[in-house]
């Protein structure tokens, strides 16, 4: 689908695709897929209706990707202690 994009609005698009996949490690990877999809979706359907994407989302896509992670479900303990230890674990290798 990003074929489809014009160039501002592929640039937009991967610009929140790229904040929002620096969160991706502490949340669900299907909710954060399935958001970007979405996403995707709207920013065609505005095009084909003569809209920009950040007419259609907004002129900042960070604040923008900041506002869709906020209403995500929180990550887990859990998934925070195991990406803290995996970051541990690989720095104390190439140590």
């Amino acid at each position: 689908m990003r074929d489809k994009l014009e160039d501002a609005n592929k640039d937009y698009y991967e610009k929140l695709l790229t904040y929002i996949r620096t969160v991706e490690f502490f949340y669900d990877e299907d909710e954060i897929e399935s958001l970007l999809y979405a996403i995707l979706s709207d920013i065609v359907l505005a095009q084909e209706h003569g809209e920009a994407a950040a007419d259609y989302l907004g002129r900042d896509p960070k604040e923008m990707a900041d506002s869709l992670i906020s209403k995500l479900e929180k990550p887990k303990f859990q998934t925070k202690l195991k990406l803290s230890g995996y970051i541990v674990g690989i720095s104390l290798f190439f140590s």
